[in-house]
């Protein structure tokens, strides 16, 4: 992995692979003794990836619909509540 990708330039990986890849950021910056020029990159690294899986799942939740019984019996989708307002209830 390229350390100074930006979150946009992930869209050919899957997002397995984007967590993958985080996580061996995150082992190496845990269990190597890194120069800290190099432990700076690597960390610089992983929050590019954790940024494009944050948008990779919010891309993701916007397409999941929710599955809703009408009081006819019939069922429907509807979009999902956005955070903000599941989390005012």
């Amino acid at each position: 992995m390229t350390p100074n990708k930006k979150p946009d330039q992930h869209k050919s990986e899957s997002f397995e692979q984007l967590l993958e890849q985080l996580e061996a950021a995150v082992v190496r910056l845990e269990n190597e003794e890194l120069p800290l020029d190099e432990a700076i990159s690597q960390y610089q690294a992983a929050m590019t990836l954790v940024t494009a899986c944050r948008n990779r799942l919010d891309e993701a939740e916007k397409t999941v619909n929710l599955l809703v019984q009408k009081n006819n019996g019939d069922w429907t989708t509807e979009p999902l509540p956005d955070r903000d307002e599941t989390d005012d209830k």
